[in-house]
């Protein structure tokens, strides 16, 4: 082994530690976090393959629509906001 691959392999052994702590880290944060949830979020939704999902009230679609209306090039008829 010469010297630049025994500094390669140094440096990938750094790099796993790193990621291996790191992991830890956010597994006992996680856990922490998950004690003091009084309702716990899917799995699915925690590893991200499922989206989060937000009904919206009546008053934030309504703007919504508004917003869009606006950015199309939309106009309001009379009795509109």
């Amino acid at each position: 082994m010469t010297p630049h691959e025994l500094n390669l392999c140094i440096h990938a052994f750094n790099e796993d530690q790193k990621i291996q702590s790191e992991d830890k880290l956010t597994i006992a944060y996680m856990n922490a976090y998950w004690h003091r949830v009084e309702k716990l979020p899917s799995l699915k939704q925690v590893l991200g393959q499922e989206p989060v999902k937000k009904k919206m009230t009546d008053k934030e679609m309504f703007n919504w629509v508004k917003a869009l209306n606006a950015m199309l090039g939309g106009t309001i008829q009379k009795g509109g906001e």
